[in-house]
């Protein structure tokens, strides 16, 4: 493939302006991350912790340890006083976005301890010892824990009494115990939800739950969010849902047509030509779902309820993880037969991976297409940024940062995030693109009309995550989908799926990047996004056959129609002042293989040169 200079110039400074786009807007939206304190080191801090007020053997507990996020408390500060603020807010009072938090649980028994700790420093911001609501304790009256509950904050916090409102007292009788609560409002912070009166402000709160002369529970400096702010929320995932679930039908509409396309062309030369590198392709994905599973069970052993066994457990969740791996791997073949076939019957045919299935693979052409990837990833943070500045002064948008939390929870980041952006980039541009394009141009008889169409269906179906309003994640998204499809119909996959994978591995691991994070999540994640490069110019200094042809697999009817094809075309008569182009087009439609069309005209243009 041919690049000119001017496109090289062109999207080079797209890139560029793209770049200081997304430095200016979206840069301290995420730098602001301090992962100072590893998952080892959080756990052994909680481990100390407990051991300092509990007599416990910790031989005798499982344990998980995942990164969460005070999401809702981020919304809110987002919502109502900005990001800017909300930064000033979290340095102010000592809050915590992020924290680590280690469980300690054992098998069929409901005691168990929750450690919140501050990923910056180390500091323990939250406890809670679960038993059992027999488990009887000694009954010190609500004076003395009160008490008990001053000296704790004082002793472990230096707690300010003067800066601080009694808020809350309640008592919970159990059979074998009474146990209390106490609640302490920060002076000063309250934030109003709206400007409409009795709407509800956000307080900042410290509370506690002690029980005979123990602290159940303590969790500090914890934004209480009104609850029509609450109410909203739940009101605007449930649309995200409805706009996510009319995605899902499409996109099962779009999947039941490609499969209706590969069984009615069965016999497409370039289905058979690609259908064992679409088998690998699925292989691996599976294979890859599978460790990106197992190095998300942090998370499931967080979830996991200890009134059932782990083996129990761990047989249910193996079981549905394996068959959605294999759907998904299969879910990927399909499109990707049939759009390569299509593909075949567009005017420029280099779109699919058809024409890369010999060692073309590894060439030169490869790397320079490798690099259009990487301009267009830019180009796309860029298209995002300035989508979000617009959403944000304007329809009163504002951001999740839920991956950080997921991601960092993985034993390996990295590994995570390489998984997530290879299998998205490369099942959606498949199916969207690939498929997408051909299948809506074949229907509606117009490109544009295929890329809006394909472009839309991808961009809402990623409604179901948490960008508020939720319609502007569609709207986001979808503008992305147009300039993927850009990119496919001039530079074809390749390009679009290396954007998509910078894309998506970028966001990814940007705070691990960006912010202060573990010197081995800084470095590996850096790699993610330097995987493309390398195999691009392997492939340049491999260079291996760039012009080798694929040679067509006919069997004997294939062969046959091939003879017939070249001896109707050999007459000029039969072409009838129409191009080649026409002449492909009108054989198409009375079913011919696009392949058998191109390998004809290519011999007759041999036989007239």
């Amino acid at each position: 493939m041919n690049i000119k200079k001017q496109t090289w110039i062109v999207l080079s400074l797209f890139a560029i302006i793209s770049f200081l786009i997304w430095k200016q807007t979206s840069y301290k939206q995420i730098s602001f991350l301090n992962l100072s304190i590893g998952k080892k080191q959080a756990l052994q801090i909680a481990q100390e912790y407990i051991a300092q007020k509990q007599n416990v053997d910790f031989a005798n507990f499982q344990h998980a340890v995942i990164l969460k996020s005070r999401t809702s408390a981020d919304r809110y500060l987002q919502k109502t006083i900005g990001f800017n603020k909300e930064l000033e807010f979290i340095k102010k009072n000592d809050f915590n976005l992020f924290y680590w938090k280690v469980r300690f649980f054992k098998e069929n028994e409901k005691e168990e301890f929750l450690v919140s700790i501050d990923p910056k420093n180390g500091d323990i911001i939250s406890f809670r010892h679960i038993i059992s609501d027999t488990a009887k304790r000694e009954e010190i009256g609500s004076k003395n824990s009160q008490l008990l509950a001053k000296n704790f904050l004082k002793d472990n916090f230096n707690f300010d009494f003067s800066r601080y409102t009694f808020k809350e007292e309640s008592t919970e009788k159990r059979d074998n115990r009474t146990d209390y609560y106490f609640a302490w409002q920060k002076n000063g912070i309250e934030i109003p939800w709206s400007k409409t009166p009795n709407s509800g402000t956000a307080k900042l709160i410290t509370s506690l739950t002690i029980s005979g002369n123990e602290i159940l529970y303590f969790s500090k400096n914890h934004l209480d969010v009104p609850d029509q702010f609450s109410r909203m929320i739940e009101n605007s995932k449930q649309s995200g849902r409805v706009f996510s679930g009319i995605f899902m039908l499409l996109y099962y509409l779009l999947l039941m047509a490609a499969i209706f396309f590969v069984v009615i062309q069965k016999n497409s030369i370039a289905m058979h030509a690609t259908k064992n590198f679409y088998a690998i392709l699925a292989g691996v994905v599976f294979v890859l779902l599978i460790v990106f599973h197992l190095n998300n069970i942090q998370n499931f052993l967080f979830d996991y309820s200890t009134a059932s066994t782990l083996k129990i457990f761990f047989s249910e969740l193996a079981l549905y993880l394996v068959i959605g791996a294999f759907l998904s791997a299969i879910s990927l073949v399909l499109p990707g037969l049939a759009g390569e076939s299509m593909a075949c019957e567009s005017p420029k045919k280099q779109k699919g991976f058809l024409p890369y299935l010999s060692s073309r693979f590894l060439s030169r052409e490869i790397f320079f297409l490798v690099l259009i990837g990487y301009l267009g990833a830019i180009i796309m943070l860029g298209i995002q940024s300035a989508a979000f500045y617009i959403g944000q002064q304007y329809f009163n948008v504002w951001i999740e940062r839920l991956q950080i939390p997921q991601l960092s929870s993985n034993y390996w980041p990295f590994l995570t995030i390489f998984i997530i952006a290879i299998r998205a980039s490369l099942s959606e541009e498949i199916m969207f693109r690939l498929f997408g394009i051909h299948f809506g141009t074949k229907i509606l008889k117009n490109v544009l009309l295929a890329v809006i169409l394909s472009s839309i269906i991808w961009g809402f179906g990623h409604t179901h995550y948490p960008i508020f309003p939720m319609w502007f994640r569609g709207i986001e998204v979808s503008i992305l989908g147009f300039f993927l499809s850009f990119i496919y119909l001039r530079f074809g996959i390749i390009p679009v799926v290396v954007s998509h994978y910078l894309f998506d591995a970028f966001w990814g691991g940007a705070g691990f990047i960006l912010g202060k994070s573990q010197p081995f999540d800084f470095i590996t994640c850096l790699f993610v996004l330097f995987i493309p490069l390398l195999w691009g110019l392997f492939a340049f200094f491999i260079n291996k056959l760039e012009n080798k042809e694929i040679p067509l697999k006919l069997n004997q009817h294939q062969e046959y129609n091939l003879r017939i094809l070249k001896n109707f075309l050999s007459t000029p008569i039969n072409w009838d002042q129409n191009s080649k182009e026409q002449i492909k087009q009108k054989l198409l439609a009375h079913g011919w293989d696009a392949l058998i069309i191109d390998k004809a005209l290519e011999l007759l243009e041999k036989k007239e040169s």
